[in-house]
């Protein structure tokens, strides 16, 4: 915050994040009679990834070897999950399994109230990148009843921005770039099998996918402005 930087050649700042958790949950009964199994797995990812140059001074001091600017925030989240059950018996058998997974965050590279002189370049790039992988299965079997249930949750919400916002930049030969990107992808499995004289099996799979990607260039002050071709 509030920088004076004197160079010739490029100012970087950086910020990544790398979060990945992986659960197998497994359950299995066998009765002579009454058979019960039961699994459950349950993740949550939930990460914030800054990077920002707020009220920096980039003045290159030696004429024809202009410096540049690079922020860039990097943020990847992925959950792998299994959970199964099985069970046996004599007259009656039941197996469940459930997975729930929840990935979010915040990704952000930023630029503002900075003043960059002749920066040959600037560069502001935002990126998320969240997986859900999760697979629920349940299976019974009895010479009575059996009954097999099976659910899988999955939410994603990212938030990702990338943002130029009140600098001053005077060289017309400059390359400016602002850049937001995110990517979610939910892979999801349920089953359930069921065998007996009755036999019941039920699967369900929710999976929801939300949030923002933003890439912005904000002014508004007098002497905030960009001058480039």
């Amino acid at each position: 915050h509030d920088s004076q930087i004197d160079v010739a050649g490029k100012v970087s700042v950086d910020a990544a994040s790398d979060a990945v958790t992986k659960t197998l949950a497994i359950g299995g009964a066998v009765g002579g009679q009454v058979a019960v199994a039961g699994s459950a797995s349950a993740n949550v990812i939930g990460s914030t990834t800054d990077a920002e140059v707020v009220g920096i001074n980039l003045d290159a001091q030696q004429a024809g070897n202009i410096g540049s600017l690079q922020v860039s925030a990097d943020n990847r989240g992925a959950a792998h999950s299994l959970a199964g059950a099985i069970s046996g018996g004599g007259s009656t058998a039941v197996g469940a399994a459930v997975s729930i997974n929840t990935v979010g965050g915040q990704t952000s590279a930023s630029v503002r109230d900075a003043v960059l002189g002749d920066a040959s370049a600037v560069q502001v790039d935002a990126a998320s990148s969240t997986l859900i992988n999760t697979l629920a299965a349940a299976g019974s079997g009895s010479g009575g009843a059996s009954v097999a249930g099976s659910a899988t949750t999955n939410f994603i919400n990212t938030d990702t921005r990338a943002s130029l916002a009140d600098v001053s930049l005077d060289n017309a030969a400059a390359q400016v770039a602002v850049r937001a990107g995110d990517e979610r992808q939910i892979n999801s499995l349920a089953g359930a099998l069921a065998g007996g004289s009755a036999g019941v099996g039920v699967a369900v799979a929710v999976n929801q996918i939300g949030g923002s990607t933003v890439a912005e260039v904000r002014g508004g002050a007098a002497d905030r402005q960009l001058h480039v071709s």
